[in-house]
């Protein structure tokens, strides 16, 4: 078969073809990739702030039998570039705290279980939690 000057060979066409998909198939499963690790990132964070509340309440219990009144400040996390607070939730009748958050739009949510005597009052604000005892 003879080509003519300016024809394309089906094995160039053939070869764009399969470039083209390696390409796009590429960038979905790096967009993708990181969109997972943006969320695990987040569930981290979350999950870290869940058990240092937890620790902080536990550790309180040493100081039953006594005034007092303890903080801990809540750091903010972050999620594609942004920084907030997650939300807390204190359940003391089940000795859980909740975290959340819902500004990324993911919804993500962790729990924690603490030790605290009844007398404590544990009351959480955006950026710190307070244990008293009077």
């Amino acid at each position: 078969m003879q080509k003519n000057k300016g024809q394309i060979s089906i094995d160039l066409l053939i070869t764009l073809v399969v470039a083209i998909i390696v390409i796009v198939s590429i960038t979905a499963f790096f967009s993708n990739y990181s969109a997972n690790q943006e969320k695990m990132l987040l569930q981290n964070q979350l999950d870290m702030t869940a058990s240092k509340i937890s620790a902080f309440i536990t550790s309180s219990q040493a100081m039953n039998g006594t005034t007092f009144t303890a903080k801990m400040p809540i750091e903010q996390i972050s999620y594609a570039g942004e920084r907030f607070y997650p939300t807390i939730a204190i359940q003391s009748d089940e000795n859980k705290a909740v975290i959340s958050e819902s500004k990324s739009g993911l919804n993500l949510r962790t729990e924690s279980y603490y030790y605290a005597p009844g007398n404590f009052k544990i009351t959480s604000a955006s950026t710190e939690l307070v244990i008293t005892n009077e």
